[in-house]
């Protein structure tokens, strides 16, 4: 058994679309009317949006991206005017992210282990 990708519910899905296009450098692997997915920078699809009801507390999904370089990410993304929750700080758990929100709330991490 392999994981496939995570399907999030979003009224706009293509307004995701642009943002993580945009913003992280996925790629559409599909879409649809009411769905798009999404693959990473290797091709491999990753996470998808469909139309419909979002969850409640959207902030509750973490989505972790791993980057070569967190601080480089982050002053990439902050020079394009994109908000952060949290600069990149190296966590005792072991890894130093930087945390965003996308369009629709969810928790967006910039990721790279230490």
């Amino acid at each position: 058994m392999r994981f496939s990708l995570v399907t999030l519910f979003v009224e706009d899905h293509l307004a995701m679309r642009d943002w993580y296009t945009a913003n992280l450098g996925l790629s559409v692997s599909d879409e649809t009317e009411r769905y798009v997915q999404l693959a990473d920078l290797d091709g491999n699809p990753c996470v998808a949006f469909h139309i419909g009801e979002p969850i409640a507390h959207a902030d509750h999904v973490q989505l972790h991206f791993e980057v070569d370089d967190v601080d480089a990410a982050y002053e990439q993304l902050n020079g394009k005017g994109v908000a952060f929750t949290e600069p990149p700080e190296d966590k005792p758990w072991g890894w130093r992210v930087a945390a965003l929100t996308d369009p629709a709330g969810h928790t967006v991490e910039l990721v790279r282990k230490l």
